[in-house]
């Protein structure tokens, strides 16, 4: 019965993990370790191999049905202890961890995608987060992994995969107005402490900072956001990435931050600035004001521009890295999906104050 085997090859993944989080606990050896991560990872492997034998899915089979809601448990469960390994263990093994959850969250998706009607897989993950136990900021945790979730699925369940976003972020605004002020005040602390993937909080913190006006809290996020992007900075890389620079203080006041990875390297991306539309129509300031921290990355004549037609996104000729700015410089047909269009889909290149910028 393959679905028994896949269910038991589930129930050694948990264990796994468990064991991992129990060492973590225990030493911070980075041999014993990596050593455990690579065997929960060998599991995550073996367990997506016994499911690609399946030969029906949730619509033809109830028993798969059954089994599909049981995995999406499990993987959100899995994914919420890696994460929190990432908090807990040396520099050196956190690569590893993250190579693991990555995978891990890669295999999720192709699992749904193989068992599941592609119209179907939005409503049975939010059936899966509303009946996960409450409490005053869980929405946001469902935000991070529905964001990292969203780049793991077909481009055609993006969409509703990003509308669970909007719908988890209006949920958590709304029940923010019937917790006391103290308690609000803990949302950048809890940000902040989260263990997955820092960019994500990073976006989640820089909508927080548009949609919640009072002063206390506006300062507590901004506080927030810069042991977020502190901790960007300190993470270890992989030697074959380049050192990546905090952007320096006072960027992007008029807009968001956002720190993207090169989807072919895996590399963090420069830090951008991201202004909208109705802000961009107020910009009265300095060309070094709206974005000097890629001024100082790039030199003017590669960001510089006339009109919006100046502008493009892609890969810098020289160096193929993902870049945005004069179109001279930018092969705009090797695309950068979610650095030239952004996890929602929706910037578009302008040219504010003769500046190449993303706006949406």
């Amino acid at each position: 019965n393959q679905i028994k085997k896949a269910e038991v090859r589930q129930e050694i993944v948990n264990e796994k993990l468990i064991e991992l989080k129990a060492l973590a606990a225990k030493t911070q050896d980075p041999k014993i370790l990596e050593k455990a991560a690579a065997n929960s990872q060998k599991h995550i492997e073996k367990l997506k191999a016994q499911i690609e034998k399946f030969q029906d899915n949730a619509q033809t089979s109830p028993k798969i049905n059954k089994f599909l809601d049981k995995f999406i448990r499990q993987g959100l469960l899995q994914q919420k202890v890696l994460e929190e390994l990432e908090t807990k263990v040396p520099p050196q093994v956190m690569l590893k961890i993250e190579a693991v959850r990555e995978r891990h969250l890669e295999k999720f998706g192709k699992v749904m995608s193989k068992l599941e009607d592609k119209d179907k897989i939005a409503a049975r993950i939010n059936n899966i987060l509303e009946n996960q136990t409450k409490s005053d900021f869980k929405q946001l945790k469902d935000l991070q992994i529905l964001k990292e979730l969203e780049e793991k699925l077909p481009s055609e369940v993006q969409d509703s995969i990003r509308q669970l976003q909007e719908k988890s972020l209006n949920v958590f605004l709304e029940n923010l107005e019937k917790i006391s002020v103290e308690k609000q005040e803990k949302i950048g602390d809890y940000l902040q402490k989260m263990g997955g993937n820092k960019e994500k909080q990073l976006e989640i913190l820089e909508t927080l900072r548009r949609e919640i006006k009072h002063g206390a809290i506006q300062n507590k996020l901004e506080q927030a956001k810069d042991k977020i992007i502190g901790k960007i900075e300190q993470a270890p890389r992989n030697e074959k990435c380049p050192i990546w620079t905090a952007p320096v203080p006072g960027f992007c006041k008029e807009g968001r931050i956002v720190v993207n990875k090169d989807p072919q390297t895996g590399c963090r991306l420069p830090a951008r600035c991201v202004v909208t539309e109705e802000i961009e129509k107020n910009i009265k300031r300095d060309t070094k004001d709206i974005d000097n921290h890629a001024i100082s990355i790039q030199s003017n004549e590669k960001i510089s521009c006339r009109t919006d037609s100046d502008c493009a996104c892609g890969r810098k000729k020289d160096t193929q890295e993902c870049f945005y700015g004069n179109i001279n410089y930018v092969d705009a047909n090797s695309q950068c999906p979610d650095f030239c269009n952004g996890i929602t889909g929706k910037l578009i290149m302008r040219c504010v104050n003769n500046v190449c910028t993303q706006s949406q």
